[in-house]
Parts: structure tokens; sequence; C-alpha cells
């Protein structure tokens, strides 16, 4: 299974837009229920996510214990974070993961190189 840059930055923009909708919905929950906490307010919606996410993973080989894909979304917040989280090469250079299509093209230039 290949998917076309477009449809992996769509697809990662959509996971990204729903997270941040139950992140303010769970915010939203926290007015009326001042004992609880974000986490704990989010609505269970992690079984379709965790598939997604594992799609993409397969698609771009990237089921690992250190899943870019992963840690692009959760650890870089969508690559908010990019410049102060970084990710390198085995030969010591920075990957660029400052958006989903940087993302695409790293996952891909991996695919080409290793396989």
């Amino acid at each position: 299974m290949f998917l076309t840059r477009e449809l992996f930055v769509e697809t990662i923009e959509a996971i990204k837009k729903q997270y941040q909708h139950d992140i303010k919905c769970s915010h939203l929950l926290q007015k009326v229920y001042s004992d609880g906490f974000d986490a704990n307010l989010m609505y269970q919606n992690h079984y379709i996510m965790n598939q997604i996410v594992k799609l993409l993973q397969v698609a771009f080989n990237d089921e690992t214990e250190y899943s870019m894909i992963e840690y692009f979304m959760w650890e870089l917040d969508f690559g908010e974070k990019n410049n102060q989280l970084s990710a390198y090469r085995a030969d010591k250079s920075k990957i660029d993961l400052s958006d989903a299509g940087k993302l695409y093209d790293y996952l891909t230039e991996n695919i080409t190189t290793n396989g």
C-alpha cells in the first residue's frame, strides 16, 4: 500500500484537527467537571485514531518502537515543536519534521533507501 504525498498530508491534518477538537471539548468539559483533567475528559476515540496511525505506519514501514509518525504527531505536536526537539539520521544530520509533507518526504526517502 502506498499513499500519495497529498493523501498522507490530508490524513495527518485530519488526525490533527480531530485531536485539537478533542482537546477543545475536554477543556470545555473541565469547566463543568472541575475535578477532572483533560486526559480523563477526552472521549474515547482512540480506537479509530490508533488504527489510522497503524495503517500509516504499515504503509510507510514505520512500525518500530520509535515510530517517526507517532513522534511527529505526539512529541512534536504535529511539527510545532520541531525547533525544540529534533530527530537525527544515522549520519547525525537533522531530520526536518516541521510539517506533514516533510515527514512524508523523510518516510519515502527511507523506503527508497531501505527497501
